[in-house]
């Protein structure tokens, strides 16, 4: 991801009081990667960074590893379709 994806990506960063509290990078139709600031994780943050990146594309795709369970509760079925 860091050699492929991040380099070729459009990246948006979301601060609050000036300070860097997330960022997603998009890579062509791909949520290639999304992060938010641990200690801000659950409070809404990761899904405005969603949101945004869903309104710059017409259809948009991620692919999440099977084992990241916190991830797999983050993402609300309604929004995003699962493939195994």
């Amino acid at each position: 991801m860091r050699d492929l994806y991040l380099p070729a990506s459009e990246t948006q960063v979301m601060e609050m009081s000036g300070q860097v509290v997330g960022f997603y990078s998009l890579h062509e139709y791909t949520l290639a990667a999304i992060f938010v600031r641990p200690v801000l994780q659950g409070q809404g943050v990761g899904t405005a960074l969603q949101e945004d990146a869903k309104a710059r594309r017409k259809h948009l795709q991620l692919t999440v590893y099977a084992r990241n369970v916190a991830r797999h509760s983050f993402l609300p079925p309604a929004r995003f379709y699962c493939r195994a």
